[in-house]
């Protein structure tokens, strides 16, 4: 942690200058910038299941674009997903 005292008469301008300073100089900045969008890795059950939703809504996306009720492009409706599944089951 980064701690910097106010010198007697030294505005506070200054100060916030000389912790910025200081900061930087640590890399404190720059360690967590690089942290700041980590994602932790999908475990492999996970990726699985991952991997069979995107096939389902492949398989929905085709037969509704064949079927004319969507276009190339368009994006289909949540509503209209948790439907189409109820519908199978």
């Amino acid at each position: 942690m980064v701690k910097v005292t106010k010198f007697e008469k030294e505005n506070s301008g200054s100060l916030i200058r000389r912790f910025s300073q200081t900061v930087k100089a640590s890399g404190i900045l720059r360690e967590v910038r690089k942290k700041r969008y980590y994602r932790e890795p999908k475990s492999e059950r996970q990726q699985k299941a991952s991997a069979l939703w995107r096939k389902k809504i492949g398989g929905l996306r085709h037969r509704l674009l064949k079927l004319g009720e969507i276009e190339k492009g368009e994006k289909i409706d949540p509503e209209r997903i948790r439907k189409e599944f109820q519908k199978r089951k």
